[in-house]
């Protein structure tokens, strides 16, 4: 492409080297190849004098020219036999050097800014450029010097130079500057205005390029059809943001390429475009294959690729469940980042066709599973893109309980009416509770569980202490309350939970003891004439059973009956309570068996209760109801 040219003239059957290697019986391809087509290499050429002569006869003999292929490091791996660095992209060689280290006959070589490196210093997205036998098979080289990069510039792609004959680049201007661009990019893999992270090699060429998060454009794709007021079809479709979109599209071939994503049959009406004749049918089985990386120009809608997700369904659109784990911030094996991952909670929208959510990393439960799927990671190992289809709005063994501190109210917030009222959960008093329901059933003291959607609002509530607003109201004259109050999610749960309720023989600052139990009563059944007697759990005024549970460490939560009523509620560790939480004089009977309740309630003797969940042989919550 000079304008300046400086011919030299070859002798016939000039010698051609390549990296110090001898060509056989070299033509123009070889020359094309190696020189026309070297954006990096050097060609040096000798014209060797005569025979007893310092002078020369103006045509050279010998063509020395220095060749690299490029590659970008995608791993580093060592065995005991062998060395590996696989690459992310690479230029007419294989996909990865490897070599025998106890091998005298090959050498590897690595230099970087001038000085030897080890090859073990390599990281991921560093660029080589290799020198290689040209004349063998890339893995039968018995010899790789490599040139060691490490360079990026990041910024907008404000202009393009490309060669439409060839399809390549000639140059990429960013943020202004001028960069001329290896062969292994082509136009269709930057976009005009574009913002990218791009790798250059030694010779500071253009390599590679990351798209930044920023500007690549994602969305889901959930339908299409034909408009009166649009030439082409319109395309529907969740962007990363939680919108749900229409654009048309550019044109018929990218509605074509639409149609080909969700497979959808196809009719074409009377001016030829085809139409969706059963449209898209997006459902929780399909649509975490509709992911697709788009483009917009002028308003309307250009599809690039189809993205697919990491983790795959079975051939019968199965998938497992990712479960969340909080102290690594990873959804199974697949790490998230707060400021780089979107997520989309697509549960609403796939059941009640309602607005798409967009979650946060602290929406996640922990050790919760979840169906989703994840995509596009990025250098650091983060995923920018996370689909959850379900799991969003469940109530799971982990899910904690919350206390009541209000009576609810009917609030209205952005035109939706809501019931809103306020407990104590996680330790935390007066958080707020808004719920898409009226004539909600719960009251102050009430011990409940609910799940989040992603937009905080409250779903799944279920009551599981009903308080009562006189102490008297948790006991007949001859009986206690006691109860196991649970959810269906956590008897179906892989954990082990279980639930108590009762009254408090005892408590010290760790452990609290709680009657569980009724006792046995004899009782007499008369079969056919016969007379016997049995015996069998009843609720009488007799307790047996208790159970001794460790509280340090849980979720703490008091209801005090000798505090006026909108002031019972408090949260807080359970050492520091500084009302006793059992009466003394509640002691075993004389036999030091059993409990009459009976003679309870005549000495007016008034233990206090409590509810306690325990997941896995752990207490998580405890709630106690404060005597008078």
């Amino acid at each position: 492409s000079s304008s300046s040219v400086t011919t030299y003239k070859l002798k016939d059957k000039a010698e051609v080297y390549v990296n110090g290697v001898k060509i056989t019986d070299p033509g123009d391809a070889t020359l094309d190849e190696y020189i026309l087509n070297n954006e990096t290499g050097k060609v040096t050429l000798i014209d060797e004098t005569e025979v007893g002569s310092t002078s020369t006869d103006g045509y050279y003999d010998c063509i020395m020219i220095t060749y690299y292929a490029d590659a970008v490091v995608d791993y580093t791996q060592t065995t005991s036999s062998y060395n590996r660095i696989g690459f992310k992209t690479y230029d007419n060689i294989d996909s990865r050097i490897q070599w025998d280290p106890e091998d005298d006959d090959r050498t590897v070589t690595f230099t970087k800014d001038g000085k030897s490196i080890e090859w073990t210093e390599l990281a991921e997205y560093d660029v080589l450029s290799i020198a290689y036998d040209v004349t063998v098979n890339f893995s039968k080289s018995s010899f790789y010097d490599v040139i060691v990069a490490q360079n990026t510039v990041s910024g907008t792609v404000t202009s393009r130079d490309v060669d439409s004959d060839k399809n390549i680049f000639n140059s990429i201007k960013v943020d202004g500057t001028e960069y001329d661009v290896a062969g292994l990019l082509t136009p269709a893999d930057i976009e005009l205005s574009g913002s990218y992270t791009f790798y250059l090699n030694a010779f500071n060429y253009i390599v590679y390029a990351d798209e930044n998060a920023s500007s690549k454009n994602v969305g889901v794709f959930v339908g299409m059809y034909n408009s009166n007021s649009s030439t082409y079809p319109i395309i529907k479709y969740i962007d990363s943001e939680g919108n749900v979109v229409t654009k048309e599209a550019k044109d018929m071939t990218e509605a074509e390429k639409f149609y080909d994503l969700v497979n959808a049959e196809k009719s074409y009406a009377e001016n030829g475009y085809p139409t969706v004749k059963v449209g898209p049918d997006i459902t929780s089985a399909n649509i975490m294959n509709m992911v697709f990386e788009y483009s917009l120009s002028s308003g309307k809608i250009k599809f690039k690729d189809s993205v697919n997700p990491v983790n795959k369904a079975d051939d019968e659109g199965n998938y497992s469940k990712l479960e969340y784990r909080a102290d690594q911030s990873r959804l199974g094996s697949y790490t998230l980042n707060e400021s780089v991952t979107k997520i989309l909670d697509l549960d609403a929208y796939l059941n009640d066709d309602g607005n798409v959510g967009v979650m946060s990393l602290s929406t996640f439960v922990d050790d919760a599973e979840y169906s989703a799927f994840l995509y596009d990671r990025n250098s650091s190992g983060d995923y920018r893109l996370c689909l959850v289809l379900d799991g969003t709005t469940s109530i799971t063994a982990d899910t904690t309980v919350a206390v009541v501190m209000s009576d609810p109210q009917e609030t209205e917030i952005d035109g939706t009416q809501y019931t809103t009222f306020t407990v104590a959960k996680d330790g935390q008093e007066d958080v707020t509770v808004n719920v898409e329901e009226t004539d909600l059933d719960v009251a102050e003291g009430d011990v409940i569980v609910y799940s989040l959607k992603s937009d905080g609002t409250a779903v799944n509530l279920t009551k599981l202490v009903d308080a009562n607003v006189k102490y008297e109201g948790w006991y007949t004259d001859s009986k206690p309350m006691i109860s196991s109050p649970t959810v269906d999610a956590w008897t179906s749960s892989s954990k082990d939970v279980e639930t108590y309720f009762g009254p408090v023989y005892q408590k010290s600052n760790n452990n609290i003891e709680i009657f569980t139990a009724v006792g046995e009563r004899d009782y007499t059944v008369e079969t056919n004439g016969v007379v016997a007697t049995e015996k069998a759990a009843v609720a009488s005024n007799v307790l047996t059973d208790t159970e001794m549970l460790n509280i340090s460490g849980a979720n703490a939560y008091i209801y005090d009956y000798s505090s006026s009523e909108k002031y019972r509620v408090t949260a807080g560790a359970v050492p520091n309570v500084s009302k006793s939480i059992y009466n003394k004089d509640v002691v075993l009977g004389d036999d030091n068996t059993v409990i009459d309740w009976s003679a309870v309630v005549a000495n007016d003797v008034n233990p206090s209760f409590a509810f306690v969940k325990v997941v896995d042989n752990y207490v998580t919550d405890v709630v106690f109801f404060l005597a008078n």
